[in-house]
């Protein structure tokens, strides 16, 4: 029985992770996303909250900050 409900319980999270039902944040807690400027290829980072974006970077439009990883 305890061999069965892990089978389940396995094959729930596998079958979540492929319908998309987790969504994926682009940071940790205490972070915000950043994005690259001035570049062809851009580029995306996390910087912690209350520090200023890295050189070549800056910080999304109004409204344009990602809230989950597509």
């Amino acid at each position: 029985m305890k061999r069965a409900l892990s089978g389940l319980a396995v094959a729930a999270l596998c079958g979540s992770m492929l319908t998309g039902c987790f969504d994926e944040k682009p940071c940790h807690s205490g972070e915000y996303p950043v994005t690259g400027t001035g570049t062809a290829t851009g580029g995306k980072t996390c910087v912690p909250d209350g520090s200023p974006a890295p050189s070549g970077f800056d910080t999304y439009p109004p409204g344009k900050t990602p809230t989950t990883v597509p």
